[in-house]
């Protein structure tokens, strides 16, 4: 998926179709133009709110350069708090994460393009699935006026909800710095939970997998895996992570590796241009708490010609970390936990040239699932414009 302008003439054909019916379409813009969607009233709307609050309008498109998602955004330069309205998507495409991932991406540019401190925007209280979608990206609501809009005898609220630039703030605050590896570990091996072993039995395929000779796992924390290195297949394996407690752990307990582990402190979202090239890099319950745009650019950084992957797998988005006495110590990852799809996560890799490879996916016994992902780089890709 790309951002780019909307183009009228090539764009309005496309997306008229996609709101079918009138509460829908009172849901999307209020009733602030007609049904069915028409090109006078469309163009008459996107001027006003230009003129008035200096929207401009957004397409995402596929590979084809085809319209999937539309969105307007602006930015309060006096609040430097930028503003996403009149948000749709193609609904022959729900259900494979394209309208999260449409919000990532505009969220994205707003932060690295417009430098926005945060993004808000506006959702009635009855459009349930939009502020689901809105919440699994990191919006959190921040007031709602009831009876704010009436739709033939109904009252809807309106919700203003708003995510924050954690790139703004001081990158000390990342909350992975505060949870001990102690409780990290203990709650990811317990037998309600077993990601830990579940991971490990994972990475020995990992690393097995594929011709190389150096290798990068990007989220080390406490080094779970690494005793499935082969020294004479490898010559040098870099361990990445924020938590320097989580490093100093993996240098002790691996200290056998040290003539070809190298630890690395590395805040991913804002010094991944620190990282050295590699053959193959690993991620593993990673890309959550970085997002796709970062890991996009770790990737480009690092190039390797293999990309591994694992993810977890969500029935209940609400409650993305399972239960256990260590529960609280994961309460500040939600400001920065971003919920993972298989079909966004090969669609954000293959914009940077890799085309995925291998998909594995194990069960664990609370109901969610780790998905294991690969992707080889495309020789013949030239670069993103």
């Amino acid at each position: 998926m790309k951002l780019r302008p909307y183009n009228p003439d090539r764009d309005f054909e496309i997306i008229k179709h996609w709101i079918s019916d009138e509460r829908t379409h009172a849901m999307w813009c209020a009733n602030r133009t007609e049904f069915p969607l028409e090109r006078n009233s469309f163009d008459e709307l996107l001027e006003d709110v230009s003129s008035r609050c200096g929207d401009s309008p957004y397409v995402a498109v596929n590979e084809s350069d085809k319209p999937v998602g539309f969105f307007c955004y602006s930015l309060n330069r006096d609040t430097n708090e930028g503003m996403l309205k009149f948000v749709m998507v193609d609904p022959d495409k729900r259900g494979i994460g394209i309208g999260k991932e449409l919000i990532r991406r505009a969220v994205q540019y707003a932060f690295d393009v417009t430098k926005a401190g945060a993004v808000q925007l506006m959702v009635f209280t009855e459009n349930n699935r939009a502020k689901k979608c809105y919440e699994s990206v990191g919006f959190r609501e921040r007031h709602t006026d009831p009876d704010a809009f009436h739709y033939l005898n109904e009252s809807w609220g309106r919700c203003n909800m708003v995510i924050e630039n954690k790139q703004c703030t001081d990158q000390s605050d990342n909350p992975w710095k505060e949870i001990s590896l102690d409780d990290y570990e203990n709650h990811m091996s317990l037998d309600s939970v077993k990601q830990l072993q579940t991971m490990n039995a994972m990475m020995k395929d990992q690393f097995e997998s594929y011709p190389v000779e150096t290798a990068m796992i990007l989220g080390v924390a406490g080094g779970n895996g690494l005793e499935h290195i082969d020294p004479a297949k490898y010559k040098r394996v870099y361990g990445v992570d924020i938590n320097e407690e989580y490093l100093s752990a993996v240098s002790e307990r691996y200290a056998g590796l040290s003539d070809l582990l190298e630890c690395l402190c590395v805040d991913l979202v804002s010094d991944f241009d620190r990282l050295p090239q590699a053959q193959l890099v690993i991620a593993n319950l990673l890309i959550e708490y970085i997002g796709y745009p970062a890991f996009q650019r770790a990737i480009s950084v690092t190039e390797p010609k293999y990309v591994s992957c694992i993810i977890q797998i969500n029935t209940d988005e609400g409650k993305w970390v399972s239960d256990s006495p260590y529960l609280h110590a994961f309460d500040g990852l939600d400001a920065i936990h971003h919920q993972m799809e298989e079909d966004a996560l090969s669609a954000a890799m293959n914009e940077i040239g890799y085309q995925r490879i291998f998909l594995e996916t194990r069960e664990l016994p609370n109901g969610k699932a780790l998905v294991r992902v690969d992707f080889s780089h495309k020789p013949q890709f030239a670069g993103i414009m």
